[in-house]
C-alpha cells in the first residue's frame, strides 16, 4: 500500500512542476518566426530545448525515486538512463555552443549545474541497478547489526 502511496505522490508531483514548467516551454516554438535573424531564432529554439531537458530531468528524477527504482533495475532501464542521460548532455553540449557563440544570457554556473544533476540523477541507476532509496536500503541493510 505505501508503494502505491508513494508513486501516486510521486506522480502528483510530477504533474504539478509539468504544469509549471510546459505553458512556459512550447509558446517559445511557436513564437519563433522565419523572419528573425539566425541569432534571435537560434536563442529562441535553445530556450525552448532547455526547457524540454528540464522536463526530462525531472521525470527522470521522478523515476529513479518511484519504487520501480527500489529492487535491481533490469540492463533495458539501465541502458535506458545512460542513453537518456547521454541525450541530455549532448543537448547541454549544443546549447553551451550555442551560448558561446551568441553571447547568451545562460550563466556557465547554470550549466554546469544542469550537467551535475543529470549525473547525479543517473549514476545509481547505471552504475549499481537501482534509484537512490534503494542504494540506501541496501547501505542500511549491510550495516544493520545481526
Amino acid at each position: 500500500m505505501f508503494r502505491i502511496i508513494w508513486n501516486l505522490l510521486l506522480v502528483c508531483l510530477g504533474i504539478a512542476i509539468l504544469w509549471l514548467v510546459v505553458p512556459k516551454v512550447f509558446p517559445q516554438f511557436r513564437e519563433i518566426s522565419p523572419t528573425l535573424p539566425g541569432t534571435f531564432r537560434a536563442r529562441a529554439i535553445m530556450v525552448g530545448f532547455q526547457g524540454i531537458g528540464l522536463i526530462v530531468t525531472a521525470l527522470l528524477l521522478f523515476g529513479s525515486l518511484s519504487s520501480w527504482a527500489w529492487q535491481g533495475i533490469s540492463s533495458i532501464g539501465r541502458w535506458f538512463y545512460g542513453l537518456m542521460s547521454l541525450l541530455l548532455l549532448g543537448g547541454a553540449g549544443v546549447s553551451i555552443y550555442i551560448d558561446y557563440v551568441d553571447m547568451g544570457f545562460v550563466g556557465y554556473g547554470d550549466y554546469i549545474t544542469f550537467i551535475f544533476s543529470v549525473l547525479l540523477i543517473a549514476f545509481p541507476i547505471v552504475a549499481f541497478g537501482t534509484g537512490y532509496i534503494g542504494l540506501a536500503y541496501r547501505f542500511w541493510r549491510a550495516r544493520k547489526p545481526k
